[in-house]
C-alpha cells in the first residue's frame, strides 16, 4: 500500500493519475488528508474524470473527520452551513 507521503508527493509533482491512485489505495485508513484530496480530484479533474458529486461526497467525509480543508471547500461550494455539512 502508497503512503500518505508518496500520495502527496505524486500530486505535487503533478502525477495526477498517479496521485489519484495511491489516494484511493489509501481510502479504507479514513484518513482526513487522504479523503480530502480524493474529493479535490474528483472536482478538478486530476487524474479522473470531473464528478461533483463523488468530490462532495469524499469532502463531507473528510469534514466529518475534522479536515477545515474540505469544509472551506463544502462552505465555497453551497454557501450554506446547513448544506454543507449534512452527511
Amino acid at each position: 500500500m502508497a503512503t500518505l507521503q508518496e500520495a502527496i508527493d505524486a500530486f505535487n509533482n503533478n502525477e495526477l493519475e498517479l496521485s489519484f491512485k495511491l489516494f484511493h489505495e489509501l481510502k479504507s485508513t479514513n484518513d482526513a488528508d487522504v479523503l480530502f484530496y480524493i474529493g479535490l480530484h474528483y472536482k478538478e479533474g486530476y487524474g479522473t474524470p470531473v464528478d461533483m458529486d463523488n468530490a462532495l461526497y469524499y469532502w463531507k467525509k473528510a469534514n466529518n473527520k475534522g479536515s477545515l480543508d474540505a469544509k472551506y471547500r463544502l462552505l465555497e461550494i453551497t454557501q450554506t452551513t446547513s448544506q454543507c455539512c449534512k452527511n
